[in-house]
């Protein structure tokens, strides 16, 4: 059951904040601000509750705005940061620009994590005060909105913490599999581990999306380096000789143990994000366009947002 107050008017925050680029474009192509007047709502509802170190919890009550629950960057909580930066690319509204630096600010000071294996990562709070020291494959998409950040004018420090981070993500692929778990953790001796519960991989885009956003603004032949690698454990491991990629029951074992299905994103995200590290940098230029949380490239049009909106 979710651990917030008030669960049953409660929805998950990236529900409630992951929905504002598309309706965005709705707008834009249709020229009707009923769409993007809707999301703003959704959005200012939750900026106004913010709490002093501007990082919402994972549940949103839907009547006040307020949030409650765990402070994670993982799942229910990532693509809110990720929204924070994209809609400012492509709207330009200068409180949301705000909002993603100091949240990146709380997140440097409150979350982030070195291991004694020189491994930087981002931890949770759970009830306000203990820090877990787990860290989803989902947070792997925050490197990736650190680089994007600094492309467009965050602070330098930014593209270093995304650097750092993305070291942890792949060293998550560092199994027998060559493919990550879901979920790592760190113990007291700092090493990175996971639980037998936690050992499949549903092959997740978010480790080569912040590959690609680090080769696009960087060009350091690593991250291209890194890719590849995910990618050849993916034929290896994932791939049936027969019947295509699979999501893996487990990543610890050297013969591929296969869950038999395969989800969507795969070949929405996984697997756009690798061919695009490979493209030439005008296939989808971050300067022109910006992706949603699903891989989905929508113009950027800020002469369109920068007109006054109707009443």
């Amino acid at each position: 059951m979710p651990t917030c107050n008030g669960c049953n008017k409660a929805s998950s925050l990236s529900e409630v904040t992951t929905i504002q680029l598309e309706f965005n474009e709705l707008t834009r192509i249709t020229g009707d601000y009923k769409y993007k007047k809707a999301t703003d709502r959704a959005m200012k509802a939750v900026l106004d509750h913010l709490p002093v170190d501007r990082l919402p919890r994972n549940y949103v009550d839907v009547e006040s705005g307020s949030t409650s629950g765990t402070l994670t960057l993982g799942a229910r909580g990532d693509s809110y940061y990720e929204y924070l930066l994209k809609q400012w690319i492509q709207t330009r509204e200068h409180r949301l620009w705000e909002e993603y630096n100091q949240a990146v600010l709380s997140v440097n000071n409150k979350l982030v994590f070195n291991s004694l294996r020189n491994l930087t990562y981002i931890a949770e709070i759970v009830n306000n005060k203990k820090v877990s020291h787990k860290m989803d494959h989902l947070v792997c998409f925050l490197p990736g909105t650190l680089a994007l950040g600094a492309h467009f004018g965050a602070p330098s420090w930014h593209l270093t913490l995304a650097e750092d981070l993305v070291r942890c993500c792949v060293a998550m692929y560092h199994t027998e599999s060559g493919l990550p778990p879901e979920i790592v953790k760190f113990n007291e001796k700092s090493k990175l581990y996971s639980s037998s519960a936690d050992e499949f991989s549903l092959l997740r885009p978010e480790t080569v999306e912040s590959l690609f956003v680090l080769w696009r603004v960087t060009h350091k032949p690593k991250y291209r380096a890194w890719a590849w690698d995910i990618y050849s454990a993916m034929e290896r491991s994932a791939k049936h000789p027969t019947y295509g990629f699979s999501s893996m029951e487990k990543v610890k074992s050297k013969k591929p143990v296969r869950k038999g299905h395969l989800e969507s994103f795969f070949l929405a995200e996984t697997l756009k994000y690798l061919y695009l590290i490979l493209a030439p940098d005008d296939i989808i230029p971050l300067e022109r366009y910006v992706f949603n949380t699903e891989a989905h490239p929508f113009p950027i049009d800020t002469k369109f947002f920068s007109r006054p909106q109707p009443s």
